[in-house]
This record gives C-alpha cells, structure tokens and sequence, in this order.
C-alpha cells in the first residue's frame, strides 16, 4: 500500500493541500496562470505548429536517446530517490562534482524500502521540504486544472478564482493528438506515450538503488490517471537543483544544467512532452523567486508532504535559505579540507571540456526548438524579483545591474508559454556567465577581502552593445567570450583578465591595476602604476591597435627554460614612454631569483612586437643582479628579451689588488667552469669578495714571504755564534778564537696582520740548528752549520701550510783590532704541504698541494768593540740579501685549484744597531737594538692560474714592514771549562709583522 501510495504522490499531493471547496492558494493560482497560452495554442497556426513540434520533438528525443541518457531517465523516474531526494536532495547532488557529491553522499541517505531519508541538516531539511511541497501542490494544481479545469482532477468540481484567458481550452494534448479513447489518460492531456504508444521506445537500466527496471513494466504504466502538463517530477528537478545552485554557487550552471536533465530525462522516457517541461520550469521559477524574496503567500502558510503529513512553512525563507546554505557549505568545506571553489575543480578539466555543449544543451531545451507562436523580437522583460535568483552567484552586483544581466541573457521572445512576464525567457544558465550586452556605463566593484566571487569571478557570455565597461576594487574578473561591444574598458582597480575576443573595445589600465590573459584587446594603454602581464601563466596577448606603456607602468613577463615567454602583439605600433619590465619564471609570482637567471642564461625571447614599429623604450629591465640580469634589444618592429651576463665584470666589485687579480683571472674562465658560474651568481658585492679571497690562494704567497723572514733565524744563529767566538774583555772562560761545536734549539712564533688587501697569518718554526767552527792561521774564525727545522703556518678562511725546512750554512768572521768582520751563507731545502677550503655559495672545494723550495741568503756584518769597564758595547751594521724560489705549484682539488710555474721572489734587508755585552759572576748577558731596513720592493706575492686557464694572477701576501725595531737578549752560563748553556729571546716589531724567537744552546770547545 505504502509503494502504491509513493507511486501516485504527485497525482495526490494536491487532494493533501486543497480545502474541500477545491479553491487553491492565490501563490497557486499565480503560478498556474503564467503557463495558461497552453490553453490557447489551438487557437492559431503557430500554435498547433508549435503542439506538432512539441509531439515530435518528444518522440524523436525518446528514439534517440543514448544509453547513458536512458540510463539516468531510468534512475532519475526512481520513485522512493524521488521521494526521498524531496527532503534531502540527493537525486541530484550529483551536480555537485566527484568529491563534494561523495561528501555530500556520506552524510544523507534514503531507504529503497520505506522511501525515509536522513539529511545532515534539520535546517536544509527543512527548507527542501517545505519548498517541494510548495512547488508538488502548484504543479499538481495545475496538472488538472489543465487537464479538465478542476483543482483535484475531477472535472465535476471546478476550480475557482482563476479562469482560462480569452480562447483557451482545456485538454490541449487530446484535442491536438486525439489518441485512441483505450489510451487517453483519465483525467485528460494525455502522455506521448498514450498518444503514440506504437511509436514511444520502451527500455531498461538500473534505478538509483541499483535495481534494474523496465520503463514498459515498472514506468508508463503508473501515468495513466496523471495529466502530462505541466511535469511535476521536472519541478522537483529544478526546484532541488535551483536551491543548491543558489547555497553552492561555484556549481550554478552544473545544477541548472542538472535540473534540466532531470526534466529531459522525463521526455526520455516517454511520459512527458517537451512543452510540459518548459511550463515546470517558469512555474519553479517563479514560485522559488518568490521565496526568496520572502513573498508574504508563501510563510507561515499551512500545507501538506508529499505523503500528507501536514506542515507549516517558514515565515522568513531568507533566512531558513541563509542557515541551510550555512550547514551545506561548513558540511563542504569540512569534507574538502579546502575551499568549495578549491574543492570544485577537482573536474574543471571535464567540465571546461564540455563547457560549450552543456551551454547548448541547456538553451536547446529551454525551448526544444518548437516553433514560436509570438513575435519574437520583443524588448527584454525582466521579472520582479527575479534578480535575486542569481544573488549568490554575482554578489559584488548590485540589484540593478544582476537586472541587466538578466535582461541582457533573456531568450528571444514569442515561444511558447512566453505569457510576456518575463519568466519563461530567463536564461539564468547563460546569466551564470554574466552580462550578455552594456547597453550603458556598467562599473563593477569587486572586493577581494571578502573572498569568493568577490576575489575571482569569470564571465563567459560574448558581450555586444556600445556601452563602457569600468572593473573596480581588488578582485580579479576573466572575460572569456568574443565580446563586441564597442565601448571604452576601463582598469580601475584589481585585475582584469581577457582570455576571450576584447578586441573591439580599448583598454586603459590604471594605477595599482593589473591586466592580464591571453585573449585580444583593442588599443591598451598602461597608465603609470599599471601592471600589463599576457597569459594566465605563460601567454600573448593581442592587441588590435596601438599599444602605449607610461612612465612608472610595468610589463611583467613570465618566461620558462624551454623557450616560451609573455608576449604582447600589437597589430598597431608600441609606444614606449618607460617603464619597467620586470621578468619572473613561470608560474612564480616572484621576480626571477639569481639561481633561475643563471639557469636561463644565453636563452633570448620575444616579449614584444608592433607591426607598425616601436618608439621609444622601457626605462629598467628587472631583475637586475651583480653579474647576472636581464637586457633588452630593440629592433624595429620587436623587443627581445636577453637573460645573461650584466655589464658589470667580475673586478669591477673587487676593492684590493688581490681580489682584482683573482676577479680578473677568473672572469676569463667563462660559462661552464665551476669557479666561474658560483662567482657569477654572487648576490653582492662583499660576497663576491669573499669568493675572490678564498680561490685567491694567498696560501702560497704567505708560507714563501714566511720562509723569507725566517731566514734570519740562520743569520742570528750564525751571528751569535761569530760573537760567543771572539770572547769578551772580562771573561777568562772564553778566549778569542777558540772553536768548538755548537746546538741551538729554536722556537719561533710569526704574526703577520692583514691589511686591505690580504689576510694576515700565523706562523709557528721550531727545530734545531748546529754547526763546527775552528780558527784559521790564527786570523780567521771559520765554521759550517746544518739544522732543521718545522714551519705551521694559519692563514685566512681556512687555509694553512705546512714546510719541513733543511739548513745547511758556511760562515766566517775576522777580528781587526777592535773591528770585527762576520759573513755567512745559508741555503735551505723547503719541503711544503699547503691545504685551503674554498667554501661559497654552490662552491665547495679542498684544494691541496705538495712542492719543493729553496732559500738562499748571503750577509755581511761589520762590528766595532767598545770596551768600558764593566760592559762591551758594539755597535754594527748588517746587510743581508735573500732569494727564495719554489719548484712550481700544481694544487690537487675541484675546479678551483691553482697552479703557477717556477718562481723566485728576494729581498735586501739591513739592521743597524748596538749590542751590549757583560758578565756577572758566572753568567754571560748579551742585548742588542737594532733598526732592520726593507729595501725596494715590500710585496711578495705568488704568480697564479686556473687549471685549464692561461691568464695568471699574481696574489700578495702581508708586505713587509719598510722599517722594523729589533730586540734581543740572552745569557751564556759556562758548565764546565769546555761547555756552556745558551739561553736568548729575539723579537722583531714592525707595522705588519711581530716576530718572537727563544732559542737555547749548547757550546762545546776544544
């Protein structure tokens, strides 16, 4: 009983909502009366023309609907989803997409069995109940009203307070059809398939539950005591569909578009004509328009469900619509984890695929193409009220304006059931797309801040009329239809993105706005502060004129590795009055880094070209950095973007010799090399510097200028020695000319400060030194020494070395009286062992290496003894001359080691000073001050190159001190009467260098 019941719920629902008098609501009788041309179409030509349109178009759509249309005719007919869906609107949530419908799914539900249904929301349950109800008893009403001009179907009780206008019948259908009197239906417009029963295809499919069905067994049959016009089950699709369209508006032409297959699927089966179709569409229309603006005839007011239970509607559907979308959109957005307009585009692909055809679908069957019956070249009508249908979709409009989007996307006038109200021409699927014409100024103001529509709205309707179009505020609108109309486009504010034909109208775009997109527009003209950037990634955008950039616009280009770029192609010319171009990488939103100029460099694109030539330039092509950047290149008829090295050469950051040296010698390396590409993407200054100090290998300068002033280690020693030879007037334990052998440990500590231009260094030699002496026919004091001795060296940014050091020497002295004569010469084996880290931006090396060297000196000294009582002064003079010279350097490493050929560096050094000499008790104690001279050149530096590369740089190490302050001191204490203990400090303090020396000896005589 229950099953039966369901099956005959619209027959009946109107005998649940009309009082015994059969007088219906006055909201009923309004409704009803904007399809009542039905009743007239008899009455002319065009109208039977247009009612044997309508029986054929309905045939035809049912021979030649495809499998997957059969397929959702039989599901949508399922009568406990119908039902069910009354209150929940699952039977076509679908429209929602893949995952919102999953969403949406998991949290509503209907029995097959007991035709129940759970909804997530007591608020949205509420509101697609009551308006179903609403709309069941406006569709029933009419139905029989109709059929035979009663309210319940029963011709003896007629309906009041509403009559037919002048000419009309009732039972159209039967009287256009005359079907056989066995197939008419009971109560009068008999179905297609009562009407040509021979000719309506029969078929099967599963229903919604899955249930396979016949339309033969289990669907025409149940139709026989229901009139076909108007459909009750299309108004259920467009009333649910239109409700969800108006609560999830990032879906709107999906709804219609379901709501409209939901009405064609009713003629699919054989059971309803296209015109019953249409008349369920303005009827839904109309009524849900009229909720929505909280018509007083549709609160508070005492109805019946579809299955009889009584109800009370809402006195504010405003707000019960409000609350409802609330729910729906949190229940959503939860589910999605994202935005609804994030979630929704799951299937853009799908639907932008098909976006043309559903647009098609959708106006086709908004008349099915029957013949009109009225001019159709009336001006457009729009409804009412009938704006705030599209509300949610076009927030950011005003009333007025959401009017003329309706006005300017209405149908023509004249087809059938066009009462001349305006609301069988709405064309809210077309609205969805915006204004169809600007018939005046329209300015729109789209607020970004309030996200939705606000910040990002597209309209797809091709545009005409001679009206001006401003785009206002922050938000971002895309124009994606072949507009024509001829009026001004003004960028205000926000952006504007053209992926359509603009090409008719002219384009200003103003401070702080941006236009974008990859269509055509008229003439452009970037005012200053304007932002011109082509494609909606990477893109042209045409321009049919002349195209103008003023000072302080900008023209962003996007550009990609494998070639593709922004480009701008003006068919007129390209005035350039400045401006910036300013370059980023694709799909960025940044200017393009450093790392992504390099990887792009020698590449070269197009960005601009004017078929009547260029005048004038940009003023500045950004990004711009140290080495790297962007130029352009100017032709006459096109603008060639060149992403590679800048102007600026490597040496022209650097600030001392050194780094120019390095700079230079590493800027002809070119692209490819290591060494070359890490300087290269130098962000700054200073860290270019800091690269051209660690590849510099100061390391090399620095250990040979040490073993330079080491060498005066040697001359001291050999001096000393000299010295402690010729006695003193008050020792009787040393006498003049005696020889013997001596040993001498050392310990010497080195700091160079660095300066401008080098590092400074630490330098550590400790090691021994020893040597025979004798005298010679009594006149002459004549020896040799050997030693060795270990040298560390730290320099800076991590490099050091490392020198084993063998000594070998030959020195002589004279005494003339009070003068004494000392000479020398020394000669040195150098062993050296030299690491440095390279550590900058992308290079990361550990350069080694292993060498030979040699030091030789000479020096000469001259002494005069001043005898006094108590102490020994001697004042001298000493003149040393020093050549170092390395073997070649060849380091181990990545691509910054160095190499450098054979090489020698010398020096002359002279110290003038006094010695003082004396003895206490047992204990000898020697000091000396002196003044060292550096003469001729105080660089020392190491000549350098690249692996692979034939320009040399030469790097300095800390010069020398011109001038330098010795101090020394020591004491000799005898063991025995052939043996005695040496201890002495010797220090040198100049400007770039302080040297401390102890040393500790042991002489034996015989």
């Amino acid at each position: 009983m229950l099953k039966k019941t369901a099956v005959s719920a619209l027959t009946m629902a109107v005998f649940l909502s009309l009082d015994p008098a059969c007088a219906a609501e006055t909201r009923t009788l309004e409704a009803t009366g904007l399809i009542s041309g039905f009743s007239q179409l008899n009455n002319s030509e065009a109208g039977r023309h247009a009612l044997a349109d309508n029986l054929s178009t309905s045939i035809t759509i049912n021979n030649q609907a495809s499998d997957a249309q059969r397929a959702r005719a039989i599901s949508d007919n399922t009568i406990a989803a119908l039902i069910g869906s009354m209150s929940n609107g699952l039977l076509v949530a679908n429209a929602l997409g893949p995952k919102m419908n999953d969403i949406f799914s998991a949290h509503n539900s209907i029995n097959a069995a007991t035709y129940s249904a759970t909804t997530f929301s007591k608020n949205f349950e509420a509101l697609f109940t009551q308006v179903n109800a609403l709309i069941q008893a406006d569709s029933s009403f009419a139905k029989n009203y109709y059929a035979n001009g009663s309210a319940n179907g029963n011709p003896a009780l007629p309906a009041t307070g509403i009559s037919l206008p002048v000419g009309g019948v009732y039972n159209v259908y039967d009287l256009a059809y005359q079907p056989l009197d066995e197939n008419r239906n009971t109560v009068g417009n008999s179905r297609p398939v009562q009407v040509a029963p021979d000719r309506i295809e029969s078929f099967s499919a599963p229903d919604f539950f899955g249930v396979e069905t016949n339309s033969a067994v289990a669907i025409l049959p149940t139709v026989k005591g229901n009139a076909s016009f108007p459909s009750g089950h299309s108004a259920f699709g467009f009333a649910s569909t239109l409700l969800f369209a108006e609560m999830v508006p990032e879906r709107f032409q999906e709804f219609l578009l379901r709501g409209s297959q939901y009405g064609n699927s009713r003629i699919t089966l054989g059971v309803h004509y296209a015109l019953d179709v249409i008349g369920a569409r303005i009827m839904t229309t109309y009524a849900l328009a009229q909720m929505l603006n909280n018509n007083p005839d549709y609160l508070g007011q005492n109805i019946s469900s579809m299955l009889g239970s009584p109800m009370t509607t809402t006195t504010d559907f405003q707000g019960l619509i409000s609350a409802a979308q609330t729910d729906l959109r949190t229940l959503l957005e939860q589910g999605c984890q994202s935005t609804i307009a994030e979630c929704s585009a799951t299937d853009r692909a799908e639907r932008q695929a098909t976006a043309a055809q559903n647009k098609a679908d959708y106006l086709y069957r908004m008349t099915y193409g029957l013949t009109p019956v009225g001019p159709t070249d009336l001006a457009p009508v729009v409804p009412v009220g009938a704006e705030v249908l599209i509300a949610s979709r076009f927030p950011y409009l005003t009333a007025e304006q959401r009017r003329d989007v309706l006005a300017t996307t209405e149908i023509e006038s004249g087809h059938a059931l066009d009462n001349g109200s305006g609301w069988a021409r709405l064309n809210l699927y077309a609205a969805a797309d915006g204004y169809g014409a600007f018939n005046g100024n329209v300015s729109v103001t789209m607020d970004a801040s309030q996200g939705g529509f606000n910040a990002y709205d597209s309209w797809g309707n091709d545009i005409a009329g001679n009206g001006s179009f401003v785009k206002n505020g922050s938000g971002i609108l895309e124009l994606t239809g072949n507009n024509s109309f001829s009026g001004s486009t003004t960028v205000a504010g926000g952006a504007l993105i053209v992926n359509g034909d603009h090409g008719h109208s002219s384009v200003t775009v103003e401070n702080g706005a941006l236009l974008g997109g990859s269509g055509t527009v008229g003439a452009l003209t970037a005012q200053s502060g304007a932002v011109i950037a082509p494609g909606n990634s990477i893109g042209t955008l045409q321009v049919a004129n002349d195209v103008t950039f003023a000072s302080g616009s900008t023209y962003a280009v996007e550009i990609a590795a494998d070639g593709r770029s922004d480009v701008i192609q003006s068919t007129g010319s390209a005035i350039l009055k400045g401006g910036d171009v300013k370059v980023s990488l694709e799909n960025s939103g940044n200017l393009l880094s450093q790392g992504e100029a390099h990887s792009l460099l020698g590449k070269q694109y197009r960005i601009l070209t004017a078929q009547q030539g260029i005048s004038g330039q940009f003023d500045n092509v950004q990004p711009d950095y140290l080495f790297l950047g962007t130029t352009l290149n100017y032709q006459p008829t096109q603008i060639t973007l060149n992403v590679g090295r800048n102007a600026t050469a490597f040496a022209d950051v650097a600030q001392t010799p050194n780094e120019r040296a390095l700079a230079m010698a590493a800027d002809t390396l070119g692209a490819g090399n290591s060494v070359y590409e890490s300087i290269l993407t130098s962000s700054t200054p200073w860290e270019a510097r800091q690269a051209y100090r660690q590849l510099s290998g100061q390391i090399h300068a620095d250990i040979a200028s040490a073993q330079m002033n080491d060498s005066r280690y040697l001359r001291d020693a050999l001096n000393e020695r000299l010295r402690q030879s010729e006695g003193l007037t008050r020792s009787p334990d040393i006498k003049v000319n005696e020889g013997g052998a001596w040993a001498q440990f050392l310990g010497a500590w080195d700091h160079a400060s660095g300066d401008a231009n080098a590092t400074g260094y630490q330098a550590s030699t400790y090691g021994i030194l020893m040597g025979l002496d004798s005298t010679y026919s009594e006149e002459w004091q004549l020896g040799i020494s050997t030693g060795y001795t270990r040298t560390s060296l730290d320099g800076g940014y991590g490099a050091n070395a490392n020198s084993d050091n063998y000594h070998l020497g030959v020195y002589g002295g004279k005494q003339l009286g009070d003068l004494a004569l000392r000479a020398g010469s020394t000669y040195t084996w150098h062993r050296i062992d030299t690491s440095r880290n390279v550590n900058y931006g992308a290079q990361s090396d550990n350069q080694t290496a292993k060498y030979s060297a040699r030091t030789q000196q000479v020096f000469a000294e001259a002494g005069y003894s001043l005898k006094a009582a108590e102490v020994n002064l001697e004042p001298f003079a000493n003149l040393a001359y020093i050549n170092f010279q390395n073997n070649g350097i060849n380091e181990d490493g990545g691509a910054a080691a160095l190499h450098g050929d054979k090489q020698h560096t010398d020096a002359t050094v002279s110290t003038l000073g006094l010695r003082a000499d004396t003895q206490v008790q047992t204990v000898m104690l020697r000091g000396e001050l002196g003044w060292q001279h550096q003469y001729s050149d105080l660089d020392r530096g190491t000549r350098l190159m690249f692996s692979g590369s034939s320009s040399a740089l030469v790097v300095d190490s800390v010069p020398v001190s011109r001038d330098g302050a010795v101090v020394k001191a020591s004491a000799e204490v005898a063991v025995s009467k052939d043996a005695t203990l040496t201890l002495g400090y010797g220090g040198l303090v100049s400007q770039n260098h302080q040297d401390n020396r102890v040393n500790a000896g042991f002489i034996w005589r015989f």
